[in-house]
């Protein structure tokens, strides 16, 4: 398996085991902490995909995580926005 793929792969599963644990842990209600937990790990993914493209070895692992982060970050806010209460 490529870097590439290998970065994708374990970046989207921890953000997977995240949601899980916070989905058992918590109600329902608590559902933009899935979100706020995305927004948080995009920046740290961000923070190690720029680190790791500096460097001509990780160079195609720090891609595949700068991937991530950008779709962990649309989750992030897609999920944050969205609210199970109606203000009628």
């Amino acid at each position: 398996m490529s870097q590439f793929k290998l970065s994708i792969l374990l970046c989207l599963t921890l953000y997977a085991l995240i949601a899980a644990a916070t989905f058992a842990f918590n109600s329902a209600e608590q559902l933009a902490n899935v979100g706020s937990f995305g927004l948080l790990l995009s920046i740290f993914y961000l923070i190690a995909g720029i680190i790791a493209v500096c460097f001509t070895s990780t160079r195609k692992f720090g891609q595949g995580i700068l991937l991530c982060a950008g779709i962990v970050l649309v989750i992030g806010i897609s999920v944050c926005t969205y609210s199970p209460y109606k203000f009628h």
